[in-house]
């Protein structure tokens, strides 16, 4: 079922309540998208959503942000696999905000969240943490204004918490552009973290920044298929120092997005996967 939300809350609230009437055993998934800034109360979704709360398994809170107490109001749902929501409230709060979300929905397997935009310091992955109880956890997007440098006891500790992650992103929405670059190197320790499991990696990178060795590149990914680098920019001289790094460390084909759809990506993928390319022009006889 999808709702949207665009009239006043009063006039949302009543058909929700007409609904709320109406029996509708077996709800397994709910779009919510909230088109203006007079919301519902949490409480008023909760009656709607409570009855189902045994079969609902996908719930998109598109646009409709909670805090730490709407979280609570809205109450418990085990079923739920796949959450799409929004944050409300200040950075100090982040904590107990995905805590309060591991509480309800403790079976999460993706989570897709967006913080609230009046947050304007750079954000910890450390706050984060309230979800570590979640430990079937495979799908992960967060989208905040800043987000402070990733490092790898950081990656080290959502390795032991989330060991079978298949997609991670990190992303800032396209209005703020002052993103703290995380060094492509980062890279060796997702694949340390993740190396079997991980087929998608959204990040904004930091090209310039030494790489490692190829020497040293001991791990590699046996999955990754997408990898995402955003607004990150790369210079005409590193392309063939990234390609080498990025072949080495994934040595599948592999697909390469930006946000700019740089021609230099372009280049980098295209050197990444020539073996590939190679092997489709030779004719069979």
């Amino acid at each position: 079922m999808t709702f949207v939300h665009g009239s006043s809350s009063t006039a949302a609230q009543r058909f929700l309540n007409h609904l709320t009437a109406i029996p509708l055993s077996h709800l397994s998934d709910v779009y919510f998208l909230c088109a203006n800034r007079d919301r519902l109360a949490p409480s008023t979704l909760a009656t709607f959503l409570q009855p189902n709360r045994a079969t609902l398994v996908d719930l998109r809170l598109s646009e409709f942000p909670l805090t730490v107490s709407g979280l609570k109001e809205l109450g418990s749902f085990p079923g739920v696999i796949n959450l799409k929501v929004g944050q409300e409230g200040a950075a100090t709060e982040l904590h107990e905000f995905f805590g309060m979300i591991a509480f309800s929905f403790p079976n999460l397997r993706l989570i897709d969240v967006t913080l609230d935009e009046a947050i304007t310091e750079d954000v910890s992955v450390a706050g984060i943490g309230g979800l570590a109880a979640c430990r079937e956890l495979r799908i992960l997007f967060l989208t905040s204004r800043n987000w402070k440098s990733l490092t790898a006891e950081d990656l080290g500790r959502f390795g032991s918490w989330w060991p079978s992650m298949e997609s991670f992103s990190l992303s800032q929405p396209y209005d703020y552009q002052d993103q703290v670059r995380i060094p492509l190197g980062i890279l060796q320790d997702f694949a340390r973290v993740w190396s079997q499991t991980l087929n998608g990696l959204r990040l904004e990178f930091d090209v310039e920044a030494p790489l490692p060795s190829l020497s040293s590149v001991k791990l590699n990914f046996e999955k990754l298929g997408v990898l995402d680098v955003g607004g990150s920019d790369i210079l005409e001289s590193s392309v063939d120092g990234v390609a080498a790094f990025l072949k080495k460390l994934s040595p599948g084909r592999l697909v390469i997005s930006s946000d700019s759809n740089c021609a230099r990506w372009h280049a980098v993928m295209s050197k990444v996967n020539a073996q590939f390319v190679a092997q489709e022009d030779v004719i069979l006889p």
